[in-house]
């Protein structure tokens, strides 16, 4: 079996960018609550990190973001970068679903704008820092 040339390229990472920009310039103009639109656009951006995290995953471009070179990784094995990678779209994946359902939690309960928007920041954080102990293996 012939290994496929990793090339480097952050070509995939500004499209996700511009495609994120515009997803949640367009949200921002929907005709709801100011409640809503703040778990619609924090939803957005927690599903947006889930994409991300895929897209690397998938493409093994585990250099975009997470603190490695490019001369770090491109001599691993695929199955190393995939890993590495599937282990942080877990994670985010996990975090996506629970800000999902903590939206209508508090969508229901009318809880404060400031408590959605703490939750989804702190928690995000949090996620970005346990990916920190994630080693390539």
């Amino acid at each position: 079996m012939e290994k496929k040339e990793y090339k480097k390229s952050y070509w995939g990472l500004i499209w996700l960018f511009i495609i994120y920009f515009v997803v949640l310039t367009g949200a921002v103009f929907l005709p709801y609550s100011a409640k809503i639109m703040t778990l619609v656009t924090m939803n957005i951006s927690t599903i947006w990190f889930v994409a991300l995290t895929f897209v690397i995953y998938k493409t093994e471009k585990i250099y975009w973001y997470t603190g490695l070179f490019y001369e770090d990784v491109k001599d691993l094995p695929s199955e190393v970068r995939r890993e590495y990678g599937r282990r942080h779209v877990v994670r985010f994946a996990w975090f996506a679903l629970f800000y999902l359902v903590y939206s209508a939690v508090s969508y229901w309960q009318n809880l404060s704008i400031a408590i959605d928007i703490t939750v989804m920041c702190v928690g995000v954080m949090a996620v970005a820092i346990s990916t920190m102990r994630i080693k390539l293996e």
